[in-house]
């Protein structure tokens, strides 16, 4: 091995660094592949000298074995600066998954998913975060998680129960960079194959409806771009509809019946969620 290429691994691979084990070309004591360790040193003919969590203590051979950065130095050095920020996996269309570290705000996490943001709990004590309008603002396909599509970017966080959201740990950041590391080449036209409208009742109603509604794209995408400019959501439209048709249709007498079992009167869900079904 060269002097030239020794130089840029060291620099690749200072002590501190976070590394995951693929596999090693070792036939008598590899170290497990899976196996998580922190760079020690890189010596003068090029091995990268590890201290794995298991107690191990086998070197790296660049070009032999297969192994990642699940940390950097330079990232670690932001978390130590900062800690309010917490650890998360950015996922972005068409590109791999990278660990990026974000404040625990609902600021900074509107801004990597580029707008409001939904919560959607995945498991093991990690939730996936999303643009909740993704889908209506026709961002791209990313990628699909159960029969769902996820427009835009999103990422990946901890969630211990508490209020807040918490850093990723390592394993969690291994399997799913390993999860979503394939990029899907998703046609947009999936985006918008179905929307679905959830009308809410008040604070006191025992039951909800749901109302489905299936409506060619181009006139989704029409609607949604004019309402935009006039600061409004199809979500909004809908409900004033419902209403005039609630108002037209049912008596008076019932109406306030009901409007006193509900204790207020019935509000349309925050934003649309749309689904996307299989079929055969």
């Amino acid at each position: 091995m060269n002097q030239d290429k020794i130089k840029e691994i060291k620099q690749k691979y200072p002590k501190g660094t976070r590394i995951m084990l693929n596999s090693m070309d070792d036939p008598h004591h590899p170290v497990p592949s899976g196996t998580l360790g922190t760079v020690e040193t890189v010596d003068d003919i090029g091995t990268i000298h590890m201290k794995w969590d298991n107690g191990q203590s086998l070197g790296l051979i660049v070009g032999e074995d297969s192994f990642y950065v699940i940390e950097s130095v330079q990232n670690q050095e932001k978390i130590r600066e900062a800690d309010e920020k917490i650890r998360v996996l950015v996922v972005e269309p068409m590109k791999e998954p990278k660990v990026e570290y974000i404040e625990n705000t609902l600021d900074d996490m509107q801004r990597v998913v580029g707008g409001l943001i939904e919560e959607i709990d995945l498991n093991d004590n990690t939730v996936l975060v999303c643009n909740e309008e993704g889908k209506l603002m026709n961002l791209q396909a990313n990628r699909r998680v159960g029969r769902d599509v996820i427009a835009g970017t999103f990422f990946i966080a901890g969630d211990d129960g508490s209020e807040d959201l918490v850093s990723l740990t390592d394993e969690q950041v291994n399997e799913y960079k390993e999860r979503f590391h394939e990029l899907e080449e998703i046609e947009q036209q999936e985006v918008f194959e179905k929307i679905e409208i959830t009308i809410r009742g008040g604070l006191k109603m025992a039951k909800q409806k749901e109302i489905k509604i299936k409506y060619p794209e181009a006139r989704v995408r029409a609607i949604n771009s004019n309402l935009a400019k006039k600061n409004t959501t199809i979500e909004v439209e809908i409900m004033e509809s419902l209403n005039q048709i609630y108002k037209k249709h049912v008596k008076p007498e019932v109406r306030e019946f009901i409007e006193e079992l509900e204790g207020d009167e019935p509000v349309v869900s925050k934003k649309p969620r749309t689904i996307i079904e299989e079929h055969p």
